[in-house]
């Protein structure tokens, strides 16, 4: 069942992408505004953030967005940018940081759904009084 349902969350990604791309297709001038809108919300994080970090006295900041689609866009600040760049390299090390953690969240799902899901095995668990009282109900 667990099974099923993945594959029906993977079906339903392609139908949305698919559905994506036909629109694209149709619309280029969103596409446009959807860019325009992304530059527009990096150009307020290097607004804004530099005010923060004076105001509440910290020593820099970093932050890296990851579009469904496209180049993974980041930024810091003077004092991190060479670590933020060399060291961390989000623009490489992000989409794999991502898909990990999926993965690392569908294993602990499968763990816990074949903990609870076995019913075999939560029968075996129980008392053989429950087990008659449940039969008998």
């Amino acid at each position: 069942m667990w099974k099923d349902r993945m594959k029906l969350k993977r079906l339903k990604e392609r139908l949305k992408i698919a559905a994506q791309q036909a629109a694209e297709k149709q619309n280029p001038k969103q596409i446009t505004e959807i860019r325009l809108g992304g530059s527009r919300a990096q150009d307020g994080i290097l607004k804004y953030m530099p005010k923060l970090t004076e105001v509440c006295k910290t020593h820099g900041f970093v932050y890296g967005i990851i579009p469904e689609k496209g180049k993974p866009v980041s930024g810091a600040s003077d004092n991190n940018r060479a670590w933020w760049k060399e060291k961390v390299k989000f623009d490489k090390n992000g989409l794999a940081a991502i898909a990990k953690y999926e993965a690392k969240c569908l294993a602990m799902i499968e763990a816990e759904n074949n903990q609870n899901g076995n019913s075999k095995s939560i029968l075996q668990d129980l008392q053989d009084a429950t087990l008659g009282s449940l039969l008998s109900s």
